[in-house]
């Protein structure tokens, strides 16, 4: 009988252990390079006075104009989570100081100054 009382006994005691799953890790987002770089060069070329005519993120184009100049801005994905950019420029003026004031306003735009 106490063979049985014991079995009882431990089965119940068991029975009141309660093991919980762990509770999930939250989800990370990572925005990667190429994400941060199209973003910032948008916010970069509206920023200096383009205005965007056409812009594909996925050939990484973006065209606009600033007053007579038309500009092309290239965002290049490259190994290692690299960027490279960019700017050309065609126009009777050719402003140079738009490419200087672009490449300013993109640094500020990625947090580097």
């Amino acid at each position: 009988m106490k063979i049985i009382w014991s079995a009882l006994i431990s089965f119940f005691v068991l029975q009141s252990c309660v093991a919980y799953a762990p509770a999930p890790a939250p989800a990370v987002y990572r925005v990667s390079s190429y994400e941060i770089a199209w973003e910032a060069a948008l916010k970069a070329a509206e920023d200096v006075g383009i205005r965007i005519t056409r812009a594909d993120k996925a050939t990484g184009i973006i065209e606009g104009q600033s007053e007579w100049t038309a500009v092309t801005i290239r965002v290049i994905g490259q190994p290692e989570e690299r960027i490279r950019l960019e700017v050309s420029l065609r126009g009777p003026s050719q402003e140079a100081s738009i490419a200087n004031e672009f490449h300013q306003a993109y640094q500020r735009h990625v947090g580097r100054r």
